[in-house]
């Protein structure tokens, strides 16, 4: 017999128990939560709970995406990937979830003004979910759509992996710093980003984590946490050197803060 009760969050868990297998779901609707516990409990009188089970009805991609999130350890990059596919997406049904789905929220990137490697890789991350729906939770949904959406994208925009061939001249570099001090609305000290990014050659993603804890003031080093590797991410802490001009960059950061919390914040939203 399945029990469905009300969470303090106003979320409904729906939890079966038959045969000596359990399952549990949350749902933001009674109903859904009471369709989810109909067909898991058909599933095991079948047999089927050994394999990959249907999603429930109810069930959305914002609904793998706050498990997903809520279950896994991420770097605050791929929360922020995944949340902003969530919002353009995320009301789409597990069950109807196609290639032409990623499609749209590919297009709604594109209207935002991103370039192709940079939709490429939330992507990435979203492939990653699905295996871990179909995987840890047992949830019949393709991952092989992503790569689909893929395809597509860098079908018809052949040249977005061609390599630079120059670098940014100095003139170049100050008409944009003059123009993050003067016309960027946003709170972002991108000017500062940018500089300190020329000063360490680190990946932005590195950049925006680092917190005034991790610099050590007086050896002129700081801590990466989860620094991206081929075989490990998560706990993959390496501690770096910064050459005086990183360094005066930090300083003059924490001059203009109270000295806590991220060292240059982005924060996340979902436009």
């Amino acid at each position: 017999m399945a029990t469905i009760s009300k969470l303090p969050s106003g979320k409904y868990r729906a939890q079966v128990r038959r045969q000596g297998i359990y399952k549990a779901q949350t749902f933001s609707r009674k109903i859904d939560a009471q369709g989810w516990a109909v067909e898991i409990e058909r599933a095991i009188e079948s047999g089927s709970t050994r394999g990959i089970m249907r999603p429930a009805a109810g069930m959305t991609l914002a609904d793998i995406v706050e498990a997903y999130t809520a279950q896994v350890r991420l770097p605050a990059t791929a929360t922020g990937y995944l949340q902003q596919i969530a919002h353009v997406i995320g009301h789409v049904s597990v069950r109807q979830l196609n290639a032409l789905h990623l499609q749209e929220w590919v297009a709604e990137r594109q209207k935002a003004g991103l370039q192709t490697a940079s939709i490429l890789r939330p992507m990435g991350r979203l492939s990653t979910m699905l295996q871990w729906a179909r995987d840890i939770r047992s949830i019949d949904v393709n991952p092989e759509i992503v790569l689909e959406a893929r395809r597509r994208l860098v079908r018809h925009n052949p040249n977005y992996n061609r390599q630079r061939d120059r670098l940014p001249t100095p003139t170049e570099i100050e008409k944009l710093r003059a123009y993050f001090r003067a016309e960027y609305g946003g709170r972002t000290p991108m000017a500062a980003v940018m500089d300190f990014a020329l000063a360490s050659a680190m990946r932005v993603g590195e950049i925006c984590r680092i917190t005034y804890a991790d610099v050590d003031w007086a050896k002129n080093t700081v801590t990466i946490r989860d620094r991206k590797d081929p075989k490990l991410k998560i706990g993959n802490n390496q501690i770096v050197p910064l050459l005086p001009a990183a360094m005066e960059i930090v300083r003059q950061q924490r001059e203009l803060s109270d000295g806590k919390g991220e060292l240059l914040p982005v924060p996340w939203t979902l436009g």
